[in-house]
């Protein structure tokens, strides 16, 4: 697995994903060694172990929707921003503000994971 900083390096790496892939872009970004597997973001939302539902995640954790049939995964870079999938269109990937892609995709903000599917992401804190 990468260290936050890294996953937002990688994740920053990427112009252009294969649409629908989110959860494959976050796990490609974060490398963790569980993916594939699970069925889209919904899934992964279900596996994750460490749940918040603040809207301000560290750099480098996975963010989560809830919407449509599959929900949504993104990589958060800090500040209250991720690296998405499909945005600004489809296709291809860009930074956006939680709050902004929330309003814009009129989806339901879950939170975010201090782990990726269960499993830990090198130097995130767990907030008790």
């Amino acid at each position: 697995m990468r260290t936050p900083s890294q996953s937002v390096a990688r994740g920053r790496s990427y112009s252009t994903y294969r649409v629908g892939y989110c959860l494959n872009y976050v796990w490609n970004a974060i490398a963790s060694p569980t993916h594939f597997g699970l069925s889209d973001a919904n899934a992964g939302w279900a596996a994750t172990v460490h749940r918040h539902t603040t809207d301000t995640p560290p750099a480098g954790v996975p963010v989560y929707w809830a919407g449509g049939d599959h929900g949504h995964v993104a990589l958060s870079v800090g500040g209250g921003r991720v690296r998405s999938t499909d945005y600004p269109h489809k296709g291809s990937v860009g930074e956006v503000g939680i709050k902004d892609l929330t309003r814009m995709w009129h989806l339901t903000y879950r939170g975010w994971g201090a782990d990726y599917c269960g499993h830990a992401i090198p130097n995130v804190a767990i907030p008790s």
